[in-house]
């Protein structure tokens, strides 16, 4: 993977604000993948809330993603940022158009993706980890097969909270054997290769065995 992989937390744009500085260096042009969202399938809603935080970073040039099946060139965006909400609907968009095939070759090619809550867990082994903790989600839309795009050798655990958390997240590990990373919400890890190369933000990240 030559591209550079950031897996955020699920934070708010102002929790994420310290990690995105820097994130969002030389970022002019960004696909916006709001595929996760289930409240509002004309994705207005999230339109919105994407402005606002792009402008915080003086980019205001984007593309809004509505339907898996477009037929669009990557190679023309600096980024592609794929929003929170459903992590079970999103991975299923993804795998049934082939969509998520086409990010992964973006990323092998260079490119550079961002994953928030949703957006993040789908690049883990499994999307399991979903399913615990206060945002935890539901399978609503069937989907069988919960095997991530395996682009880190972990689990993703997101809107982690070491008070509340830090129990449901080892309890995990140990009883499905598998390696966890869990992000708070101001954080962004940075992927490069299936390794963490660097931490961003303000809390704590953890990695659970």
């Amino acid at each position: 993977m030559k591209g550079k992989l950031y897996l955020a937390g699920g934070g708010s744009a102002n929790q994420t604000l310290e990690a995105d500085i820097k994130i969002f260096q030389n970022v002019t042009n960004i696909l916006y993948i709001p595929f996760a969202w289930d409240m509002d399938l004309t994705y207005e809603s999230c339109r919105e809330w994407f402005e606002e935080m792009i402008l915080l970073h003086n980019i205001s040039n984007y593309t809004l993603m509505k339907n898996p099946n477009q037929n669009i060139d990557l190679n023309g965006f600096d980024m592609i940022y794929i929003g929170g909400g459903n992590t079970f609907k999103l991975l299923k968009e993804l795998k049934e158009s082939g969509f998520g095939n086409k990010i992964i070759d973006y990323l092998n090619n260079g490119g550079r993706v961002y994953g928030g809550s949703a957006g993040a867990i789908i690049f883990g082994q499994t999307i399991l980890p979903c399913t615990i903790g206060s945002c935890s989600d539901e399978n609503l839309v069937g989907l069988k097969d919960l095997t991530g795009f395996n682009l880190i050798d972990s689990d993703i655990h997101c809107h982690y909270d070491e008070n509340t958390d830090f129990e449901l997240v080892k309890n995990y590990s140990i009883e499905n054997k598998r390696k966890v990373i869990a992000i708070a919400e101001e954080n962004v890890v940075e992927i490069v290769n299936g390794k963490v190369k660097r931490i961003l933000g303000t809390s704590n990240v953890k990695i659970f065995e």
